[in-house]
């Protein structure tokens, strides 16, 4: 789930500001349309996200593109991010990477975890 404040009526709000609210609404739309290649768009954008050229991260799925701009640009998105948040207003989530394990332990990472703390908290 998105961390944003907000809602769709009011506009939303987010760390990284409008660019972070457009990068979640097109995952969204990514995810609704394209769903198979959702993790495939989320690493490609993490990993550029600098370049505008979001296109580049669905390269072969040429065909979905329309309806995933469609989406992205219009009310459909607001309602995605809205659900989408929701989880995380409910929580009282106020930053980015995070994680729910077994819908009861809320922990974070930084670049410094390393996989033998991720292993304690799964055990």
């Amino acid at each position: 789930h998105f961390v944003a404040g907000g809602n769709a009526k009011q506009g939303f709000t987010a760390y990284g500001g409008l660019q972070e609210i457009e990068e979640d609404k097109i995952a969204l739309c990514v995810m609704k349309y394209l769903s198979s290649k959702w993790w495939e768009y989320l690493l490609c954008r993490a990993n550029n996200i600098a370049s505008g050229w979001r296109e580049d991260c669905l390269k072969g799925n040429e065909q979905s593109l329309p309806a995933v701009k469609a989406c992205a640009q219009g009310k459909e998105a607001d309602a995605l991010l809205q659900e989408n948040i929701g989880l995380t207003k409910e929580l009282d989530v106020p930053y980015g990477h995070l994680f729910l394990l077994n819908n009861k332990e809320v922990f974070g990472v930084t670049a410094k975890t390393t996989v033998e703390e991720l292993e304690r908290f799964i055990k």
